[in-house]
This record gives C-alpha cells, structure tokens and sequence, in this order.
C-alpha cells in the first residue's frame, strides 16, 4: 500500500517516517479482522433481501498519528454503532463494547512499542537515539546519515 493511500485510509495525516508505515498497515489489518469478528446482525425485516444483514459493532476513529519521543503514538476513539435493541440487550452489548476497547487498547500499545524497535526512515531495527534533546528511533545507517547531514549544516 502505497503512503498516500495508507493516509486516506486512515483519515488524518501521517506525522511521522515512512519506515513505520508497514506497523500501521499490520495494525489496519488486524483492526478489521476484528471488526469482521464482531459483527451483528439486523433482524430480517430490516435487510432488502430479507435475510440478516451485517453491520459493524464498533468504529475505529483516528485523531492522530504521530512521532513522539521516538515512538510511534496514535490518538483515537472507539464509536459504537446503534445497536438493535431486540437483538442485543444494553448490558451485554455495553460489556462486548468495554471488551472490545480492552483489545484494541492492547493492540495500540502493542504497536507503539514496536515502534520504538524499528527505524523511523526505512523500517530496519533501530533503537530510540537522543541527539540535541529530541528523540528518534534509527538504524545505525540513518542516524549516522543524520548525523553528517547535521554536521554540514555548521
């Protein structure tokens, strides 16, 4: 997938290194294998063919995305979707909701952690340098390419 088409999908700009690219598109992933799997179901009358049809339990707003202090941080909220109330009652659709937002919660920090492990520019391992008092995750090839560019600039 392409930068541009990772941030259309996602909805807000991407402030941060291509190299983390790849994370996000793995967590996109997993995101709507999980929306799959809670899926629910209107009751028949609603549907034109007359058989259920499908709708999404809960929706993944992104607010943000960003670097910060080398890693990955990604700003969200978690929409429930108007349930019918026939089908689900409130409680266990409040308790499958409260589960949901535990798992995804998992998976964000998951991610954020990961990020801190992989190089901002190009994805390779890296680890979080401190230059000048900023934060940044690079390989030892884009912190060193970083550094001489810096150098020069004096």
């Amino acid at each position: 997938m392409e930068r541009e088409q990772l941030q259309e999908k996602v909805g807000v700009p991407l402030e941060f290194g291509p190299g983390w690219d790849n994370l996000l598109i793995s967590f996109l992933s997993r995101l709507e294998a999980m929306q799959k799997e809670w899926l629910w179901f209107k009751a028949p009358e609603d549907s034109t063919c007359g058989q259920p049809a499908p709708g999404k339990l809960f929706e993944f707003i992104f607010l943000q995305t960003k670097e910060k202090y080398g890693e990955l941080r990604i700003y969200y909220q978690i929409a429930s979707v108007e349930q019918d109330w026939e089908i689900f009652d409130k409680e266990e659709y409040e308790k499958k909701i409260y589960s949901i937002q535990e798992r995804v919660e998992g998976m964000v920090d998951l991610l954020e952690e990961l990020s801190g492990h992989i190089c901002e520019n190009c994805g390779a391992k890296g680890e979080i340098q401190e230059r000048y008092g900023w934060f940044r995750c690079s390989c030892k090839n884009c912190f060193g390419f970083e550094q001489a560019l810096n150098d020069l600039k004096k």
